[in-house]
């Protein structure tokens, strides 16, 4: 389209102006790698993943990941009849 024409040239006037070079491969590599060890370190910070984990303590997933499903423990119709008593039945 024309707006891709024109953003084009502008981007070719502004890297020409400010003497942008385009970046190597290399270079993209090593950008992404500081960004992903900068991440990882912020999730450090926040705790994002939890210390408990390497200390075998139970996670957050630990309960869903119980096997229960498997045994036919589920969610089913049976666990509806016992959730109907809460609802008042208005008509």
């Amino acid at each position: 389209e024309g707006r891709k024409l024109e953003r084009d040239r502008r981007r070719a006037e502004h890297n020409k102006a400010n003497n942008v070079k385009p970046k190597t491969p290399e270079e993209l590599a090593e950008i992404e790698k500081r960004r992903r060890q900068r991440m990882e370190e912020e999730a450090a910070k926040w705790n994002i993943e939890g210390e408990d984990e390497e200390e075998g303590g139970s996670t957050e997933e630990g309960w869903m990941d119980s096997g229960d499903e498997e045994e036919g423990d589920s969610d089913s119709d049976d666990d509806d009849e016992e959730d109907d008593e809460d609802v008042l039945d208005l008509d």
